[in-house]
């Protein structure tokens, strides 16, 4: 099984990625960044979500 994986890796890449942004934004919330500093963050995060709807389609 772990050499064959049910999940695409594209798949699995994209929502690692996803929950990576998702925690460094709350992590830069919860210290009062201003949200001008987490604008590329959010970015990446709308990046990620076109990227895994357009693999669940």
């Amino acid at each position: 099984m772990a050499a064959e994986p049910a999940t695409p890796s594209d798949l699995a890449d994209a929502v690692r990625s996803l929950a990576n942004s998702y925690e460094e934004a709350g992590i830069r919330t919860l210290n009062y960044e201003p949200n001008s500093a987490l604008d590329a963050l959010r970015h990446d995060i709308d990046t990620d979500i076109g990227k895994i709807d357009g693999f669940c389609k």
